[in-house]
């Protein structure tokens, strides 16, 4: 179309007839990113967020994505807001901006109403300097993190006086080592040991190492050519099975005098074989460490244990891990070794997704329909992919009755309460 040879007037009303269409389009496109997200489809494409999926399956920009979505939830709290978008009186960038406030000062929606009615048919400048006006005196810069390079991230930040103290107290306790320490390094350092300590609340301190797969007994049974060795237990890799983004080193001592034999044809050397799937715990020397067995103990209690000699009738018995889990099959209940079992699995990350981020424990077999607490039913999925999986199997008003049931307890709990 060659728009050189329209009128002034011709190319006016055109103009200003696409500018309609295309705010109608918006609000359009408002509402199909609402729905999309009502049912959490993203999650069908493999992307854990909304937001994930605006920027890498619609191509929108990062700017263009986090403004639409917060329209879209601005317009299901407030569904005025949609028609003074179709006739311009309100842009998306003032609206994010609105929204940002809204967040920080815990507007109230009578409020918000009553800003929003302000911010109409003002430009992104002045919607700011309303913002601000707003704001308390000496307001504190928000946060800001910038790449600078591929393994370096800038993170701007204010901390108050209570937090400067606590890291001032942590570099106290931490004696001599902390000393030489800059800021960054007592993070990490702070950082590592709040992962340790979690994983010990998370999995039981005993479980702080991989389990032993079926497939490493496998092999270990059948590495059956051994020599006399120095006393040195398997040694658990913490990198073997982990996420390159998300490794964590776990270091194992053990203490030296206990004699073990060790296999040759063992695919992985640097394997654990952890103390809980022994049938006899009794059988541990004293003093050594709990999460390493010596090969001795391991091949008396696993290997001639699980696997009994050919032509005979007699089960094998069930390890402690079987035994103790058995029980637990039939509830919705899941036991620290199962959760351990069941995080190193899937390496902690959602089975659809592959995010890492608000992991739960989902049954691929649900418990309404027969399924068992058990490893072979159990896996991981983020809260978004885990409601995909709960709207695929009850529907989508079965699931919002549940929400909007929880939520109405969650009120009532908040009011006497208070």
């Amino acid at each position: 179309m060659d728009l050189s040879k329209l009128k002034d007037a011709e190319l006016l009303n055109q103009t200003q007839k696409l500018v309609e269409q295309e705010r109608e389009l918006l609000t359009q496109v408002l509402h199909h990113l609402c729905e999309v997200d009502r049912r959490k489809l993203y999650c069908d494409l493999g992307y854990s967020s909304l937001f994930d999926y605006a920027v890498k399956e619609l191509h929108y920009s990062e700017g263009q994505a986090g403004r639409r979505i917060q329209t879209m939830r601005l317009i299901k709290e407030i569904p005025e807001v949609e028609n003074k978008i179709a006739t311009g009186r309100l842009s998306l960038t003032n609206i994010a901006q609105a929204q940002s406030y809204f967040r920080e000062a815990s507007v109230k929606a009578p409020q918000k109403r009553q800003l929003l009615n302000q911010l109409e048919n003002k430009s992104t400048r002045e919607g700011q300097k309303l913002l601000l006006s707003l704001q308390p005196q000496g307001s504190l810069p928000k946060e800001k993190a910038r790449q600078i390079t591929v393994q370096h991230t800038e993170v701007r930040m204010v901390i108050d006086e209570s937090l400067k103290n606590k890291l001032t107290q942590l570099r106290s306790l931490l004696g001599v080592k902390a000393i030489s320490m800059n800021l960054v390094q007592l993070i990490e350092c702070m950082a590592d040991m709040s992962i340790e300590s979690l994983q010990i609340k998370k999995f039981g301190k005993k479980n702080l190492v991989p389990p032993a797969t079926k497939a490493t007994r496998k092999r270990t049974a059948l590495g059956n050519s051994t020599t006399a060795s120095s006393a040195k237990p398997y040694r658990a890799n913490a990198n073997a099975n982990a996420n390159s983004h998300t490794n964590i080193n776990l270091h194992a001592h053990a203490s030296t005098g206990v004699n073990t034999n060790a296999h040759l044809n063992h695919p992985q050397q640097n394997t654990l074989i952890p103390a809980q799937e022994l049938h006899c715990a009794n059988d541990i020397p004293q003093g050594q460490n709990f999460n390493l067995v010596p090969q001795e103990i391991y091949e008396k209690n696993i290997l001639h244990n699980n696997h009994p000699q050919q032509n005979t009738f007699t089960p094998a018995p069930e390890s402690n891990y079987q035994t103790q889990n058995k029980k637990y099959k039939n509830t919705r209940y899941i036991n620290a070794s199962l959760k351990h079992h069941v995080w190193y699995r899937d390496k902690g990350q959602c089975q659809n997704c592959g995010t890492t981020h608000n992991l739960q424990y989902d049954h691929i077999e649900p418990l309404a329909q027969k399924g068992e607490t058990s490893i072979e039913n159990l896996r991981l999925l983020c809260f978004a992919c885990n409601q995909r999986q709960a709207i695929k199997t009850y529907g989508l008003n079965f699931m919002e009755r549940k929400i909007n049931q929880k939520n109405e307890e969650l009120i009532v709990e908040k009011t006497v309460a208070s």
